[in-house]
């Protein structure tokens, strides 16, 4: 439906004696919710949101929902930044859905009032600058979704994302990230445990690219150009169990690459 009938959907659940924990709306004919307070005095867990076609979203659209709302999703629409002033009214948000949009960058204020996201997923967006800022609210933060964007145009932006200390996934597929990957190329945030560098343009490891990884678990760098791997180019890696290096042009590993992963399950 439209606008209007979200109101109306809104208007049902607030007379309605049954609790519902999550709204998935999609709707036609709408590039911007315009209206404060939609679902005031709802009780809602999650909402999803999408039309195809949202470029804004009201300050105060989101305002009064009660309970505190956990997830929010607004996929699949035409966003080109984070609509972060929407976001004031959810301190409690857990996970946050923002794929499928036009984002080109990510600014320092964007999730400054979203201290309690553990659930980031900025998949299939144009984003191709991390401000440096950006993520230091974000000191809960356990899953970021970021494949399907354009973080090799700017890699030392991606040094933006250490601040997140709690973060144990990044996904970082299809992201036009090329040449050697070095010791300055990928965020190191310390506790990581699942990497995916999939579907990528890397053509080497260099020696202790990696080295500030030691709780890595899963590393995949399926679908890139890696030819060689010299001796150190997995030193630090000690808690490494899976390594995925399949569709890559490999011919030659040297003997002491393998030496640095004592965890690997072969």
């Amino acid at each position: 439906g439209d606008l209007h009938g979200l109101e109306l959907i809104a208007e049902g659940l607030r007379a309605s004696r049954y609790a519902v924990s999550l709204l998935d709306c999609t709707l036609k004919n709408v590039s911007v919710i315009s209206d404060a307070n939609i679902f005031e005095n709802v009780s809602l867990q999650g909402l999803v949101i999408s039309s195809g076609e949202i470029k804004r979203v009201h300050r105060m659209a989101f305002a009064g929902i009660k309970g505190g709302l956990q997830a929010l999703g607004l996929p699949n629409n035409a966003l080109v930044g984070v609509p972060m002033q929407s976001f004031v009214t959810l301190p409690q948000l857990d996970r946050l859905d923002l794929s499928n949009n036009r984002i080109k960058a990510i600014q320092n204020t964007d999730f400054i009032s979203l201290p309690k996201l553990s659930y980031l997923e900025l998949s299939e967006n144009q984003i191709s600058y991390l401000a440096p800022k950006s993520f230091i609210p974000l000191k809960n933060l356990i899953h970021l979704k970021l494949n399907g964007n354009r973080l090799g145009e700017s890699p030392e932006s991606m040094k933006a994302i250490e601040p997140s200390l709690s973060l144990r996934e990044l996904d970082l597929r299809s992201n036009t990230i090329r040449g050697p990957l070095k010791n300055t190329t990928l965020p190191m945030v310390k506790g990581l445990e699942i990497l995916n560098l999939d579907k990528n343009s890397i053509t080497s490891i260099q020696n202790g690219a990696l080295e500030g990884l030691a709780y890595l678990q899963m590393l995949s760098l399926r679908h890139n150009q890696i030819d060689v791997l010299q001796d150190h180019a997995f030193s630090g890696l000690a808690s490494l169990q899976v390594l995925d290096l399949g569709h890559n042009g490999i011919v030659a590993i040297s003997g002491s690459s393998l030496k640095h992963l004592p965890r690997l399950i072969v």
